[in-house]
């Protein structure tokens, strides 16, 4: 009985066991599999040394450069990832073109460019990095360095297709489509091990009516001993044996080869591209070109309309008229005489009136109205003006300098430096010329101060102070005192430049004294002061 009852609890026990086992099994399977999918350690150590390996094979690699290239003087820039800090910035100049660097040294050679007369477009060259030198491994940075070397020097193009780069940007198409395709024409073709060797007559097709059509596509690399189409290299096809970094080389099935290679969809549709890339180049009809089209055309619109504003500057600086107003808006009363005048020039000169619909619409920000910019107009021509005079004044050698002191509508004390000099022009006619060059700020009105500044205004003008033979300021002692004056300290460093008072306001004083010595002078003129007065102090009295 006692066996039965175990035997039965068995059954059961085995029962359970059975309906619960296929999802043991599936979760078993499924640990082995997540087991499995993690690697191992002499995984990732194999992995390890397989990315040494390659790092190494990659700087190998882009430091050798092709047999052409090292015949050329290159003198190699080493740039590494430790030049610059993350948290420095690099210059844009530095930074390379594409996507990040690897932390490898890379090696940039700069070739010695082409004649100018080869190449007439301007783009950008590379080196091409044969794949039997980089091995099996992946260079991710070596089109970034071939994009490199090309933007330095974009006519060190090589004639030799096999030194061409396997990726080939826009800039190097449009120069190699312009140069064209450079056939090999050398009778003595190296041979292969079997003896077999690439002939001139493979340049040539001959069709079944017996005439011979030129496979001007058809390019021999000297470098590579091999066989190119241009049409397929220049504008992409990795999967080609003519368009690959190797070339074709198997002499012995070569024409069979090129008969397939011609009349494949692929090679038509590159020489396709060819031919109207080539159209475009003769009659400038790119896209590049119309877009530099666009550009001539809104320099030119934006070197108008900047001469029109210049020339409002200088009449109104000639004229000495005001230039702005109450108001500083276009199409305003009372906006002055430099916006009234771009006005009435909009109404006659297509330029100014382009540029003032584009104001108006605000299709632009920037129209070089404000008053910052009318300041900047007029500061540029007074340097020109004083340029002219200073190299009038250079000419003329010896001057003479005529100060004065009168404060402004701020109250700020100003000198005016004025210079004197003959002139002699080509016909022998002397003239005496007398430019005012500015007003200059003063803080001190003393002798010493004075003299300071104009020593430092004349050295800042390039005037030199040796050849300085006279000098006019008015009767202040501040000017013309003997001891501490202006005119003693700079006697004191140039003997020669002899102090001359000024003559106006000499006479200015001696009719003043003269009016004071006589009582009916003082009579007359402190009547009509008095006269004046009393009428000037009342409206009605005035009227």
């Amino acid at each position: 009985m006692e066996l039965q009852v175990i035997f039965l609890l068995c059954c059961r026990k085995l029962k359970a066991v059975l309906c619960h086992f296929p999802y043991m099994m599936i979760c078993f399977l499924l640990t082995e599999n997540v087991q499995q999918e993690k690697p191992s350690g002499a995984f990732h150590r194999k992995r390890k040394l397989q990315h040494c390996k390659e790092d190494e094979n990659q700087s190998k690699a882009l430091q050798m450069t092709s047999p052409s290239c090292a015949t050329r003087n290159t003198e190699p820039t080493k740039l590494t990832e430790s030049d610059h800090d993350d948290n420095d910035k690099i210059p844009i100049s530095e930074l390379p073109p594409g996507p990040p660097a690897s932390q490898d040294h890379l090696t940039v050679t700069t070739a010695t460019p082409l004649a100018p007369s080869i190449i007439d477009l301007t783009g950008t060259d590379t080196e091409d990095v044969d794949d039997d030198l980089l091995g099996d491994a992946v260079l991710p940075s070596s089109p970034q360095t071939i994009e490199t070397e090309l933007s330095r020097d974009p006519l060190s193009i090589s004639d030799d297709c096999g030194e061409w780069p396997s990726k080939i940007n826009d800039e190097v198409r449009k120069i190699l489509v312009k140069r064209g395709p450079q056939q090999v024409t050398d009778k003595d073709f190296p041979r292969d091990s079997r003896g077999r060797r690439f002939t001139s007559k493979h340049y040539t097709r001959k069709l079944r009516n017996g005439e011979q059509v030129n496979r001007i596509w058809l390019l021999y690399s000297k470098l590579k001993n091999a066989v190119f189409c241009f049409a397929c290299k220049v504008f992409g096809n990795a999967n080609c044996h003519l368009a690959s970094s190797q070339g074709y080389s198997d002499w012995q099935n070569l024409s069979r080869f090129l008969i397939s290679h011609e009349k494949s969809h692929t090679h038509i549709t590159n020489c396709t591209s060819w031919h109207e890339l080539s159209a475009r180049l003769r009659l400038n009809e790119t896209i590049d070109a119309e877009h530099e089209r666009l550009i001539h055309a809104e320099t030119e619109h934006w070197h108008q309309v900047l001469k029109r504003l210049l020339c409002v500057v200088q009449f109104l600086g000639t004229q000495g008229l005001a230039f702005r107003g109450e108001k500083d808006a276009l199409f305003e009363r009372n906006n002055g005489n430099f916006l009234k005048m771009v006005e009435h020039i909009a109404k006659f000169d297509a330029f100014m009136a382009e540029h003032l619909r584009r104001i108006t619409s605000k299709e632009t920000r920037v129209h070089y109205l404000s008053q910052n910019v009318q300041n900047e107009f007029v500061s540029f021509l007074s340097a020109k003006i004083q340029g002219n005079i200073l190299q009038q004044l250079h000419q003329a050698k010896y001057y003479s300098i005529r100060l004065d002191c009168i404060p402004d509508v701020s109250h700020t004390e100003q000198m005016t430096l004025v210079v004197r000099f003959i002139k002699i022009e080509a016909n022998e006619d002397v003239s005496i010329k007398e430019h005012f060059l500015g007003f200059v700020p003063i803080t001190h009105s003393s002798g010493e101060g004075l003299t300071e500044i104009l020593l430092k205004e004349l050295e800042a003008r390039g005037i030199p102070l040796k050849t300085m033979r006279g000098q006019g300021y008015d009767n202040a002692s501040a000017m013309k005192g003997k001891h501490v004056g202006v005119q003693k300290r700079i006697l004191e460093l140039n003997p020669r430049a002899f102090y001359v008072p000024c003559g106006n306001h000499s006479l200015n004083l001696v009719l003043n004294d003269a009016a004071l010595s006589c009582s009916v002078a003082v009579d007359c003129f402190s009547t009509i002061q008095e006269i004046f007065n009393f009428f000037s102090s009342s409206t009605e009295r005035w009227s």
